[in-house]
């Protein structure tokens, strides 16, 4: 119980009879129903009885402290202040502006001061001072000359004792008695079996010091069996500043009070130690700093008095501040606080507390706990937890101790690991090693316990850890780790004899090492081994003593915090060793920590509210009204929208719905959403909202309107919503979508502004232009309606601008970057970017790196950049341009502008249209250039540009010329239909080499049938005389043209007319290399080579009669290669497949060279190209002639 008064008119805390009302409707510890019909205060207090006289408080102005128990509080009309103290109490404000605290107690300010329970000094309690077995002092035990203390609530209490008397000087015998004395007048609880007992012999005399640490309010006791062998009694009383105080003595009939507050005895005998006739009872009244009882004998025999324990009343020194501060909590109780009507502050303090505001702009302060807050109307400020300070302490520290005998083993047996749960701590045992015959058990054998600082209720001297080494050399390591931080631990190591050695170490949790006391009997050394926080090791002198022993005991002390202790135990000699480890005591802070983190639910319901969630999980709900929310730490759930409210569009859309654009309702939802740390999941709703996501992976939905979301650090999920928004991602792997969520309510306003939609074109294009940055970190971005802005940033992202003209940048990585619907504008930016333009007109950057672009639908403009580029126009008339680097360049259809620039590229006409094709610098490669195109092939750089015909069908040239470089080509080439009239004109420049296709082709045998064999690729089947149907492995070609030819004679093309082999073979004229090598089977054969069929050159075989070297202006020589060497159709005729040789893979170009040796990586060597060998024998020149004959 507390009690309250003011220090000028002292009141005796038992006197209940006050008559002056003190301005405060005090409860008690019961649970009370505290209103306007309450009558239980003291003073004669009530609520709303116009009796408010503390400070500036008039009229109905209650304060009530409702104290311990779960009470309910009516604080009726007027501000009110309740201070609803410990226990799980309802409290309803009422009208007016009301303070509200659920666990806090009344202080009266600068004007008073907080009077605790009486606690008790308790002479049974003290520590046992010789160490007998059950840890706290025995009856008859001497206690002369000492200091005894005892923790007293929050004072240290020390008693000492005089010496025994001696020849030399005066003293007296002191000892612990537990038979019972008076202790009448004294508090109901006090133990009548636990005393001082103080004997003086023949005269004798000595004096008592009870002293206190701070001072004290009051002190009672009673001194019994003053009888007549007692000379006198004196007590004096000391204040803070060491003058003497009054004091207040009850003595029985027996007794005579004299001056100097001293004590005789009316000459009575016997046995009076329950005599209330022969007792005293001393009251003083503080501030009490120290008090002295001096006991003298009559000088005729043995005089004896006894003191009882001593009950002492703690002075809490008062709040600074005014009057009505709230004093630290009593509790965590489970409140409920409603502030009703009026602007009211309510602090809930410790436990889950239910706060509701009422009416009005409220302050509410959740507390430690998890906290479930309601705002109401008004304009609120909510915290779910202290308001970011530290709040009124709620936590103490608890003594708890670590006890073998809890191992669940019996005497003797092995000590293994085992973890204790010492009630707010796990504390886990390991045995770390033990060599040789070391062996850990459990041992009821009486320890040593004597000033281990325990709990108060005795240590066990029956319970130890006893480890034996057994042998020189022999070790055991022992941890002792702890689930949270201890302070001032304390135990004792004994029996550290024979050839003992231990070492004790301590750490805090982060693995560091912290200080140990040790304080050792006086036959062990104390070693500081490493010098660092000095003795850490006891080393036995030798001999041996019981367990019980000082000599061979260290006592330990560690302040902490600690976080893990090692015990090392070794025998550093052959005298064998065995220890014994005590139960471990430690203190362990318990309580609510400051800041507070509990789950919370707020709701700021309607008004312009404040709410922080502070530490925890927390739901946070806005309501209506534009609301600021932090959500602290911890993964919150915040919805700062009003739900009557959240499809209230500012920006309406013709002929679907009305906007409220213009009015107030346009802005009487603006939030400001801070997630903080955490994976928050945030909705906002209607209008122009803020929101920040802080650290952690959040979830924003910013619902409508034109919003500024900003996710910060983590891997965020977003969404705009409707309205043209402001997003940064931040660092982390983001989802954004610029529109509605795609998984929830589908955007019913996403329609395209070029009149593509069968709605028509869109009536709002402003109301989704959403400007995007993803910041740092591997995005994918969504832009939706209307003309976005879209960043992609750092990482490797994903961005689609869906409809209408966006305007997207890739930024640095290799991203994926897609335009959709609308005449867009893209830039890739660094790195190897695949860029997707869509639909319409679209102008695109690759920027730097190896990009992929396809222009898709729409006269599209495509610059590739640096790098080795793809590019695609697909329809529409594009202007393409590859840049830098190698790159592939598509026109599609349509009428294409198409500029390879710098490089080796590759430029394909595509499908028809009138294509203008310039290979810039570098050697370049025209294919599908088709009637109405125009193909210049450039000049610089390394020149040697190829116009590819193949496929293009029957052509012929209408004029060409030698270019001034004498390298190149110019001229026209007009395509023919099957019947041979035009089907247009090509206009080339600056070509170096023109591939021609076979009008008509070689045909290649293959199992579908014969195929041209321009048209054959890696993988075809074709039909072989040895190995059936075999797939080609390798396709290669060289070309030859004008200059070449005439450099090169001997490499001339060879034309085999339509049976010139006989039989009618080949089936039709066939053109081949001059090496390229046919079948000839027949008798002349078998005759000259004895054998059937043999393989003859082509140039060999000149000789026969439609076989001859031909002149042509260009041509290409085409390879098909397989696993081995193989025979193959051509024409109807047998020939040969490609078969690697010095000659022939010097023949073909470097490219073509290492693409072979990558497919058949032995042809780089010799034995390699030897094991390639000939489907058949091949005839020599001069052989070949017997053939022609």
């Amino acid at each position: 119980m507390t009690f309250y008064y003011d220090p000028k008119t002292p009141v005796d805390p038992k006197d209940t009879a006050k008559t002056t009302r003190d301005g405060v409707v005090d409860g008690d510890n019961n649970a009370n129903v505290i209103n306007a019909a309450y009558t239980g205060d003291p003073e004669g207090d009530k609520i709303d009885n116009n009796d408010a006289i503390i400070g500036s408080d008039t009229g109905d102005q209650d304060i009530v402290d409702a104290r311990g128990g779960d009470d309910k509080v009516y604080a009726g009309a007027d501000d009110d202040k309740v201070y609803a103290g410990a226990g799980d109490d309802t409290v309803y404000g009422g009208a007016g502006d009301d303070l509200i605290y659920g666990d806090s107690g009344f202080t009266g300010g600068t004007a008073g001061k907080t009077i605790g329970d009486e606690g008790m000094f308790r002479w049974s309690e003290l520590d046992d001072p010789d160490g007998h077995w059950h840890g706290k002092v025995d009856d008859g035990e001497n206690l002369e000359n000492m200091t005894l203390t005892q923790q007293v609530g929050g004072v240290k209490v020390s008693v000492s004792t005089p010496p025994r008397a001696s020849h030399h000087s005066n003293g007296l015998e002191t000892e612990f008695d537990n038979e019972a004395v008076y202790v009448g007048g004294l508090k109901d609880s006090i133990n009548a079996r636990s005393s001082l007992e103080s004997e003086a012999d023949n005269g004798e005399c000595g004096t008592y010091n009870i002293a206190f640490d701070k001072s004290v309010d009051q002190v009672r006791f009673n001194i019994t069996d003053i009888d007549a062998d007692v000379g006198y009694v004196r007590v004096l009383a000391y204040g803070p500043d060491g003058s003497l105080i009054p004091v207040d003595f009850q003595v029985g009939s027996g007794l005579t009070l004299g001056g100097n507050n001293t004590i005789t005895s009316n000459n009575d005998h016997g046995d009076a130690r329950t005599d209330a006739d022969a007792a005293a009872t001393v009251t003083v009244t503080g501030p009490v700093s120290r008090i002295e009882v001096i006991h003298a004998g009559d000088g005729h025999g043995q005089s004896n008095i006894y003191l009882s324990d001593i009950g002492i009343v703690e002075t809490f020194e008062p709040i600074a501040g005014t009057d009505g501060e709230a004093t630290a909590a009593q509790g965590a109780g489970a409140d409920f606080l409603n502030g009703d009507t009026g602007n009211d502050t309510i602090y809930g303090q410790g436990g889950n507390d239910t706060i509701d505001g009422g009416a009005d702009d409220d302050l509410l302060v959740g507390g430690s706990g998890d906290d479930s807050i309601d705002g109401g109307s008004g304009n609120d400020v909510i915290y779910g937890d202290n308001k970011g300070e530290t709040p009124p302490s709620s936590t103490e520290s608890v003594r708890e101790s670590f006890e073998w005998d809890q191992a669940g083993v019996g005497n003797g047996h092995d000590l293994d690991g085992f973890t204790q749960n010492t009630g707010n701590v796990n504390v886990t045992f390991k045995v770390l090693q033990e060599t040789g015959a070391a062996d850990t058990e459990f041992s009821t054998d009486q320890q040593k316990v004597h000033s281990i600082s325990d709990d108060g209720k005795g240590v066990d001297a029956f319970s130890s850890l006893d480890s034996e080494t057994k042998g020189h050399g022999n070790q055991a390591d022992y941890e002792l780790s702890f689930s949270e931080a201890v302070e001032k631990v304390s135990f004792r190591v004994n029996d550290i004899d024979g050839d003992g050695l231990v070492r004790i170490k301590a750490y805090d949790l982060d693995g560091k090492e912290i200080n140990v006391d040790m304080t050792g009997g006086h036959k062990l050394t104390l070693i500081d081994t490493d010098g660092k926080f000095g003795v850490d090791t006891a080393d036995s002198k030798g001999g041996y003593e019981e367990d019980t022993s000082g000599n061979y005991s260290i006592l330990v002390d560690i302040p902490g915090p600690v976080g893990r202790i090692t015990i090392e135990h070794d025998q550093n000699g052959s005298n064998n060793s065995g220890i014994n480890v005590t139960d471990i005591y430690y203190d362990v802070t318990v309580g609510a920590p400051a800041g507070g983190d509990g789950n919370d639910v707020l709701n700021g319901g309607s008004g312009d509210d404040m709410i922080f969630g502070e530490g925890g999980n927390d739901t946070l709900t806005g309501g209506e009204g534009s609301d600021t929310i932090y959500g602290g730490e911890g993964n919150d759930f915040i919805t700062s929208s009003d739900p009557d409210n959240d499809l209230k569009v500012d920006k309406g859309y013709p002929g679907l719905f009305t906007g409220e654009e213009g009015t107030a309702a346009a802005e009487n939802e603006r939030d400001f959403v801070d997630g903080g740390a955490g994976n928050d999941t945030i909705f906002t709703g209607d209008d122009r909202d803020t929101i920040y996501g802080g650290t952690g992976d959040d979830v924003i939905d910013a619902g409508i309107d034109d919003d500024e979301i900003y996710g910060d650090e983590g891997d965020d999920r977003i969404v705009g919503g409707e309205g043209s928004d402001i997003i940064l991602g931040g660092i982390g792997n983001d989802t954004i979508y610029a529109g509605n969520d795609p998984l929830k309510v589908p955007d019913l306003v996403n329609i395209e502004d070029d009149g593509s939609n069968p709605f028509g074109a869109d009536k709002r294009p402003d109301n989704g232009r959403d400007t995007v940055y993803g910041g740092e970190g591997d995005d994918v971005i969504y832009g939706a309606d209307d003309d976005d802005l879209l960043y992609g940033d750092e990482g490797d992202d994903y961005i689609d601008g869906e409809i209408d003209d966006d305007t997207i940048f890739g930024g640095t990585g290799d991203d994926t970057l897609l335009g959709g619907q609308g005449n867009d504008e893209i830039y890739g930016g660094e790195g190897d970017d695949y860029i997707n333009a869509g639909r319409n007109a679209d102008i695109v950057y690759g920027g730097a790196g190896d990009d992929t672009i396809y222009g898709e639908n729409g006269a599209d403009k495509l610059m590739g950049g640096d790098g080795d580029d793809w590019i695609d126009g697909g329809t529409g008339d594009d202007t393409l341009d590859g840049g830098d680097g190698d790159d592939m360049i598509i026109g599609a259809t349509g009428d294409d502008v198409m500029t390879g620039g710098a490089g080796n590229d590759t430029i394909d006409g595509g499908n028809g249209g009138d294509d203008m094709m310039s290979g810039g610098d570098g050697r370049d490669t025209f294919l599908k250039a088709n009637a109405g195109d125009t193909v210049d092939g450039g000049t610089g750089g390394d020149d040697f540009d190829t116009l590819d015909l193949t496929g293009a069908g029957k052509y012929e040239y209408v004029s060409r010329t030698l270019d001034a470089d004498g390298d190149s080509t110019s001229g026209t080439i007009r395509f023919l239909n099957n019947d041979g009239t035009s089907k247009g004109t090509l206009d080339f420049s600056e070509i170096e080499s023109i591939i021609p296709c076979f009008t008509p082709g070689t045909l290649i045998a293959t199992p579908k049938g014969e195929c041209r064999v321009e048209d054959m690729q890696v993988g075809d089947r074709v039909i072989t005389r040895d190995n059936g149907i075999q797939e080609i492995r390798w396709v290669g070609q060289k070309s030859m043209a004008g200059a070449a030819f005439e450099r090169a004679e001997h490499l001339k093309p060879v034309l085999i007319q339509k049976g010139a082999l006989g039989g009618g073979l080949p089936e039709r004229d066939m053109m081949v290399s001059p090496n390229h090598r046919v079948l000839v089977a027949n008798d002349k054969t078998a005759l000259y080579f004895e054998e059937r069929e043999v393989l003859v050159a082509a140039k060999h075989l000149t000789g026969l009669e439609g076989v001859d070297i031909v002149d042509v202006s260009a041509t290409t020589y085409i390879h098909l290669m397989f696993d081995r060497h193989e025979v193959i159709l051509s024409d109807g005729a047998w020939t040969e497949s490609f078969q690697p040789g010095d000659l022939t893979l010097a023949g073909i170009g470097n490219a073509q060279r290492n693409e072979l040796f990558e497919l058949f990586p032995e042809l780089k060597t010799r034995e390699g190209v030897d094991a390639y060998t000939s489907a058949r024998r091949s005839l020599k020149k001069h052989e070949a002639v017997l053939l022609t004959k």
